[in-house]
């Protein structure tokens, strides 16, 4: 079974002047991401909305990703959805498809499923994908916190391998990182933690602000591989305040203006959510260039 650890970024889902997938993008994307030295992808997830894709869509986009990788790394797929049963779609989809691996949050959008429901459902995944499995924690999104004593239970399915955590919470991360001897996979969601992640046992991230600062959150990865702390810091320092400009307006609306800049337009994101308008943008640029974002594209 292949190590999942170090940089995979979250790609966005490129959409074209008719909000359609596109193609010629994604694979401008892959490229782009593989030539800076990622170890990994994670498509269709928060970033990629995901949730806002249609099944055949999903199963697209999955292999353009593949085709264009060419096994050069590693592929995961969030499979997670509204319906179940699209999910287990997407589950055997990846496996026949060649995804190295899949993830899933929990399926609690408006009902808060018990422990033997979550069970049950990683064990469903598993089963139907055959390929390793991630529960995907983000209790800002979804009402259920998958926390150590959970996590716990949910790694003695077989199948399931480790977890994406975005809660940012190191003291959580920590103890789940530690679980059986630390031989899992926990992958750090939390984009403006991933130093601290990393020292906190977590073997790699996987980020949605990643493509607009890919640089940078490669290098961080390297300067922990290197045990070069106040570099690792220092890049961290420099990724927050990237972070502190993007959350003054809606995340996917800010990446999707950012990639325009940096010639990896993604096109508007899919409504509900808007673009940001012209007022916005210029704010958000006058930002970037205050703390000399734009260098790092140079």
């Amino acid at each position: 079974m292949k190590e999942f650890k170090g940089i995979f970024p979250a790609i966005m889902t490129p959409f074209d002047v008719q909000g359609q997938v596109s193609e010629v993008a994604l694979r401008k994307t892959v490229k782009y991401s593989l030539d800076t030295g990622v170890d990994g992808f994670y498509i269709c997830g928060g970033g990629g909305e995901g949730l806002f894709l249609t099944v055949p869509e999903r199963q697209n986009i999955l292999e353009i990703v593949l085709d264009e990788v060419g096994g050069r790394v590693s592929v995961m797929t969030h499979i997670g959805a509204f319906q179940i049963p699209d999910t287990m779609t997407l589950a055997r989809h990846a496996s026949k498809a060649g995804a190295d691996a899949v993830a899933s949050m929990p399926p609690a959008y408006f009902a808060k499923p018990n422990l033997e429901s979550l069970v049950k459902f990683y064990q469903q995944i598993a089963g139907e994908s055959g390929l390793p499995t991630l529960a995907y924690n983000i209790p800002g999104r979804v009402p259920i916190n998958l926390d150590t004593s959970t996590f716990d239970k949910l790694i003695k399915i077989p199948g399931v391998i480790g977890l994406k955590d975005s809660t940012g919470d190191l003291y959580q991360l920590t103890l789940s990182a530690m679980l059986d001897g630390g031989k899992i996979t926990v992958l750090n969601g939390g984009d403006q933690v991933l130093w601290y992640a990393l020292m906190a046992g977590c073997k790699g991230g996987i980020g949605s602000t990643y493509p607009a600062m890919l640089p940078l959150f490669v290098q961080i990865y390297k300067a922990f591989i290197a045990g070069d702390g106040k570099t690792g810091l220092q890049l961290q320092q420099q990724v927050n305040l990237v972070i502190q400009e993007i959350l003054r307006f809606d995340t996917l609306a800010a990446m999707k203006q950012i990639l325009k800049w940096i010639d990896l337009d993604s096109g508007d994101p899919r409504q509900p959510t808007s673009p940001l308008n012209s007022n916005q943008a210029t704010e958000l640029k006058a930002g970037l260039e205050r703390i000399g974002f734009f260098d790092i594209h140079k």
